[in-house]
């Protein structure tokens, strides 16, 4: 078989083609997607974006309860798509590198 040919019948693996996910990760990424399908989850990845918030400064941004937000902070964290940091009476939330990364899927996916 020629060169050409041979490289024809290959995977080139790219950004847009990688390497399959195994049945960890795939199981994983359901779950990560799932949580970020509710607006309000997303809607405080979003704040995020904009720097460090605490719970009041959501509930402000987003017009929701305390207890509804920190709801939704708890299932990030565990999810670790956000943060926590105390600083005082204060625990200021923000996006880890893997919120980030979701972020930007869900804009890479609207720009497509």
């Amino acid at each position: 078989m020629s060169s050409a040919t041979e490289r024809m019948g290959r995977i080139r693996r790219t950004s847009r083609n990688p390497l399959p996910l195994d049945d960890r990760q795939i199981a994983e990424s359901v779950q990560r997607l799932k949580l970020v399908a509710d607006e309000t989850r997303l809607r405080i990845l979003s704040t995020l974006s904009e720097g460090d918030r605490n719970v009041t400064a959501l509930c402000d941004a987003l017009n929701q309860s305390q207890p509804a937000v920190s709801h939704h902070l708890a299932l990030l964290r565990v999810s670790g798509l956000v943060q926590s940091d105390r600083q005082g009476k204060n625990i200021f939330y923000s996006l880890t590198d893997l919120g980030w990364a979701v972020l930007n899927g869900c804009r890479f996916q609207l720009e497509a």
